[in-house]
């Protein structure tokens, strides 16, 4: 039927507008019900330049035009169902420019986020959050007789907020693990605490701080943790200061969050805060907005769509995913490798303690190979050449710590004195 036409059960489209691209109606009243058809990212028979957003906006104008036809208006729709050509374009929330675009300019959004996540409701919830653009020390922290590990001086912390009450939230994402993942988190809550001292003036005025951390890989596999005799870490974990013997609880000063995706498994959401994680860890996986993400989450969705990467921008972000797991691996690889030398060692000597004592020695000197691996992976991939003394410094470097500080420099070295400065 063409536009222009009647039908038995309404009035369609009036011929103002171009004729749909096949032979339907474009929009019925059925009763009480106004249906319209799917409406295209098109202007003048040609779809808009600008990609999904601008697509999305001029189909939104076009829902807009039609529904006019029939007196209504966007405030009327009570279900609309989208369409991808492509599973991608809905963008991989648990890439830190997706996740910032997504949660660091609604904060709706985020409050929404971080109640769930933290358990937070009624009296407790959140409220009066804003955006933190600075969360770093504004001063150096005072020198300690002893010096601290040495770790990065810029935490890859995705979004930084505080609530009404004070409180500091910092939200960071990690696809992959990284040497000393859990001592890393306890520097980047105690840098935003230092912060928080130099904004109150006094240790009376401090005000929490929180650290979620959310992961695409387990800390905590349940098979090692059961393997241990230890008790299982569930998907969403939260860590503050208790009391050993009595578990009574201590200052919460600084609180730390985990979110392992891989632990919800292929199950169905039961929570909003696994909602959040099967939103984050799945979004690339539908072709339509599902029907039981709503409210924030089909928000979020919405956005996501918006907010999708380029296809330049979808590959180079595999690309790095693939390179940051192969470097993982690299470590796997090599501590394993150094397990057995350890426990062949162990053997040899015929005695307990010797294989303990073997078994710790390979597992340091399997980290110290991968690590070693990976920095120099990472000097070359970075297009750096290494002097001769440089290389000979990295190779007879025995230090855990050091290599994997070095490697994290590498990263994003533009020249090979980056990789060794603020020793």
């Amino acid at each position: 039927m063409l536009a222009g036409a009647r039908s038995a059960v309404g009035d369609l489209a009036s011929p103002a507008m171009s004729a749909p691209l096949g032979p339907y109606t474009p929009v019925v009243r059925a009763g009480d019900w106004i249906i319209v058809s799917g409406q295209l990212g098109m202007a003048d028979g040609a779809l808009v330049d600008g990609g999904v957003a601008a697509q999305t906006a001029q189909a939104v104008v076009n829902l807009k035009a039609r529904l006019a036809e029939m007196d209504a208006t966007l405030a009327d729709v009570a279900k609309t169902l989208c369409f991808l050509t492509d599973m991608g374009t809905f963008a991989d929330l648990r890439h830190p420019a997706i996740f910032r675009r997504v949660f660091g300019k609604h904060l709706d959004l985020c409050t929404s986020l971080l109640n769930d996540l933290l358990g937070l409701d009624g009296d407790r919830a959140i409220t009066g959050l804003s955006y933190l653009a600075h969360i770093e020390p504004a001063t150096p922290p005072r020198p300690l007789e002893i010096a601290p590990p040495r770790a990065p001086k810029r935490a890859p912390v995705e979004l930084g907020c505080r609530d009404a009450s004070g409180t500091t939230y910092l939200i960071e994402l990690l696809s992959h693990p990284s040497p000393s993942l859990l001592e890393r988190a306890m520097y980047r809550a105690g840098r935003a605490l230092v912060a928080e001292l130099d904004r109150a003036g006094e240790y009376g005025l401090l005000r929490n701080v929180v650290l979620v951390t959310i992961c695409d890989f387990e800390i905590w596999p349940d098979q090692e943790q059961a393997s241990k005799r230890a008790p299982r870490v569930p998907m969403l974990s939260r860590f503050r200061m208790t009391e050993l013997d009595s578990g009574a609880e201590g200052p919460s000063i600084v609180e730390l969050v985990f979110v392992e995706l891989p632990k919800l498994g292929g199950r169905l959401p039961s929570s909003a805060a696994e909602m959040w994680a099967w939103l984050l860890a799945t979004a690339t996986e539908h072709e339509s907005i599902p029907e039981i993400a709503g409210g924030p989450f089909r928000k979020a969705f919405e956005l996501a769509a918006e907010a999708a990467l380029t296809a330049p921008e979808r590959a180079a972000y595999q690309k790095a995913i693939e390179e940051a797991r192969e470097a993982a691996q690299a470590v796997a690889d090599a501590e394993l490798r150094g397990r057995r030398e350890g426990m062949a060692a162990g053997r040899h000597e015929g005695v307990v303690q010797g294989k303990r004592d073997g078994l710790t020695e390979g597992e340091v000197k399997g980290r110290r190979e991968a690590l070693r691996d990976v920095l120099l992976r990472w000097i070359e991939r970075r297009g750096l050449s290494p002097s001769p003394q440089e290389r000979a410094r990295i190779e007879g470097e025995t230090n855990v710590e050091r290599l994997a500080w070095w490697a994290d420099r590498a990263v994003s070295a533009r020249k090979m004195a980056d990789v060794f400065s603020d020793e």
